[in-house]
């Protein structure tokens, strides 16, 4: 990572965490994921395959996750990022050899973007968010500092997820900083049971998180310039 980049990521999530602290929330990282699967047991049934110990190998390895708990020790928000090393391999092959272990079904990539996508990639999902944050700008907020910790983590080539259709065409992704979206992105042959066919494919590559960190939390929060500091962001989160 070139030092005037790494400097940008350290003050980005610095930024960040005192956003989230602002709202009375702490943030606890964890590479237990027996742990987080519990956590997300209660919240909303299980943990995905994506970051369940029985699907998922080594995880404690090259995962972490991450909540955020309220002054009274609730959990508001969860999310996690997981770090796959594919060598000169894309992501589209990885996505049509991965998902069928993880969802079954036959699943084919026709977005282009994946077809140029190597190295080290980091796959971000698992979001939860609780009712009192949701209809905030804390809850992007938050997507946008385990970005940065995957910067900080791994340098990964690109991060990636998937998300509902109905949430990038409200703006959701924008907000997020995530830069690229693909609708229809994976195609199913077999489509697996309880999936969702309209899930937009979502990343960045690195030079989309060298402009997100260069930007600032403040660019993506509606009527703030660069040229506010995070206090301003504040007030913002809390209209």
């Amino acid at each position: 990572m070139r030092p005037g980049t790494f400097y940008d990521t350290v003050r980005f999530y610095a930024d960040g965490v005192k956003i989230v602290e602002q709202h009375g929330l702490t943030i606890e990282l964890g590479d237990d994921f027996e742990e987080f699967a519990r956590i997300c047991g209660k919240l909303k049934g299980k943990v995905s395959e994506h970051f369940d110990p029985s699907y998922m190998d080594l995880l404690s390895e090259r995962a972490v996750w991450m909540a955020c708990y309220t002054g009274k020790g609730k959990v508001a928000a969860v999310q996690a990022i997981r770090c796959d090393d594919l060598g000169s391999a894309t992501l589209e092959r990885f996505l049509e050899s991965q998902l069928p272990r993880l969802n079954g079904g036959v699943p084919k990539v026709v977005a282009p973007g994946p077809r140029r996508i190597t190295g080290r990639v980091v796959y971000h999902g698992e979001l939860f968010l609780s009712e009192s944050i949701r209809k905030t700008q804390l809850g992007p907020c938050l997507i946008r500092l385990a970005q940065a910790e995957a910067m900080l983590r791994w340098q990964p080539t690109a991060i990636y997820g998937l998300t509902n259709k109905e949430l990038v065409l409200k703006g959701f992704n924008m907000r997020k900083a995530y830069a690229h979206g693909h609708p229809h992105a994976i195609e199913w042959e077999e489509l697996p049971p309880g999936y969702n066919p309209t899930y937009f494919l979502i990343w960045n590559e690195w030079e989309d998180l060298e402009w997100m960190v260069r930007a600032g939390h403040e660019a993506y929060v509606a009527g703030l310039g660069k040229q506010q500091k995070p206090e301003v962001v504040r007030l913002a989160q809390q209209a």
